[in-house]
């Protein structure tokens, strides 16, 4: 008896202090392995009860969480897109992306789909093109440089981190 008490409470120490986030993982099919991510989009938009991820995943491939009909279907694959919180200060949509490098932020560019209405753009009138032969342009890496906050990776942070604010409309 002494034996199974000690296991239960061994276990249930074990869930409560860390060991839930393991628990979890093996119980549901919502986690994605952080290490295998390659690139992680998010769109927050309205008050921020509205999140639309994107994900580059290794072994998963791309996903995102909307449907053909453009509903949200789920959460976002990660604790990192799930705990994202939109900027109090600003009502205007948010861009948040982090990414391993920059071909990878390239590879977001190229799935995206809301970007050149955020950057008010049309894919003709980007004036900066990573291949000129390209009949559709694209905003790249400089643009985002130029107009959002964009962060370089570090010794602490192995991501590039890229956050965007809908520009006020001018008229």
């Amino acid at each position: 008896m002494r034996a199974l008490k000690a296991i239960t409470i061994s276990i249930i120490s074990l869930a409560s202090l860390g060991g839930g986030f393991e628990l979890n993982r093996l119980l549901t099919d919502n986690y994605l392995e952080e290490n295998d991510v390659e690139w992680e989009s998010v769109w927050i938009l309205g008050e921020g009860q509205q999140n639309i991820c994107s994900i580059s995943h290794r072994k998963e491939g791309v996903k995102n969480n909307i449907d053909e009909r453009g509903q949200i279907t789920r959460n976002c694959f990660t604790s990192w897109a799930q705990n994202l919180k939109k900027n109090k200060e600003s009502s205007k949509a948010e861009w948040i992306v982090r990414a391993r490098s920059e071909d990878s932020v390239l590879g977001i560019l190229g799935t995206e789909t809301f970007y050149e209405d955020f950057f008010n753009k049309r894919r003709g009138d980007s004036s900066v093109s990573d291949n000129s032969n390209d009949d559709s342009e694209k905003i790249t890496l400089q643009v985002l440089k130029e107009k959002c906050d964009y962060k370089e990776k570090t010794d602490k942070d192995s991501w590039i981190n890229i956050k965007c604010s809908k520009p006020q409309a001018t008229t």
